[in-house]
């Protein structure tokens, strides 16, 4: 697939990176054209160092360099955040998330905001309703560096979806 794009082109448009799942014959060339790969495990990562020689703390790349040096350590935190944009397409992975925290025991935020404010609102209703939470668990819009960065410690993790996950690093 990746042989099949002119990677120069859509470069111009959008930050364009993959996450790599398995080892195996991949097209290197193109991979190496990518702004960031993502590696799924330290084995991975380890069997792609031979291939590609870059610097793979993180294993999060920005044309070759690591965006942020890793900041977050384990505390024993007790709260969730899942980043997403709100509206109808994304409510089942919001509710997953939401179930995902009550079995364990999670605190949690929702960040995000949607086109539509009367859909946000009913879903902000409807969800604290049924799963008996506060509506002040959804914390509207943030920007995901900056919040990232002087909020991490409080989270045990965070989850979205698309290049939220690549922020979220």
């Amino acid at each position: 697939f990746l042989r099949q794009l002119d990677l120069d082109k859509l470069k111009k448009y959008a930050v364009c990176g993959c996450t790599i799942h398995f080892c195996g014959k991949l097209p290197f060339r193109e991979i190496r054209q990518l702004d960031y790969r993502i590696f799924i495990s330290e084995r991975m990562k380890a069997w792609y160092r031979k291939k590609i020689p870059y610097d793979l703390k993180n294993a999060i790349f920005y044309n070759g360099t690591n965006i942020l040096p890793a900041t977050w350590k384990f505390a024993a935190q007790k709260r969730a955040i899942y980043i997403s944009r709100i509206g109808k397409a994304y409510r089942p992975k919001i509710e997953q998330f939401i179930k995902f925290c009550h079995q364990n025991n999670l605190d949690f935020h929702i960040a995000g905001d949607g086109r539509n404010q009367d859909i946000v609102q009913e879903i902000r209703k409807t969800l604290s309703k049924k799963y008996g939470f506060p509506e002040n668990r959804f914390i509207g819009a943030i920007n995901v560096l900056e919040y990232l960065a002087e909020n991490s410690s409080e989270y045990l993790f965070a989850a979205g979806v698309g290049q939220v996950v690549l922020e979220c690093s």
